[in-house]
């Protein structure tokens, strides 16, 4: 079997990126609007990331590295969540 050009392997590769953002982008929508225990890990450029309990990356804008605090997700990306924290645990 011959190897395909890179022209279709650049083309099958963006399509196949495409869809895979869109898929993440639907599956992370369901979460908008849901609460979780987020665990704060590091700092970022425009605040804080963690990970929620099932594994999600969260950026916050509260709480401090190392701690647990309970986040209501507001919005979705196809990479991570934003969330609001609403309230540190420990």
């Amino acid at each position: 079997m011959k190897p395909l050009k890179s022209e279709v392997l650049k083309s099958r590769s963006s399509r196949m990126s495409l869809l895979c953002s869109r898929l993440s982008l639907a599956n992370a929508k369901g979460f908008v609007g849901k609460r979780d225990r987020i665990l704060v890990l590091e700092t970022s450029k425009n605040g804080l990331l963690g990970r929620s309990s099932n594994f999600r990356s969260v950026a916050l804008k509260e709480g401090s590295i190392g701690s647990f605090v309970e986040a209501t997700f507001e919005k979705a990306y196809s990479k991570y969540l934003l969330a609001k924290a609403t309230e540190k645990l420990y």
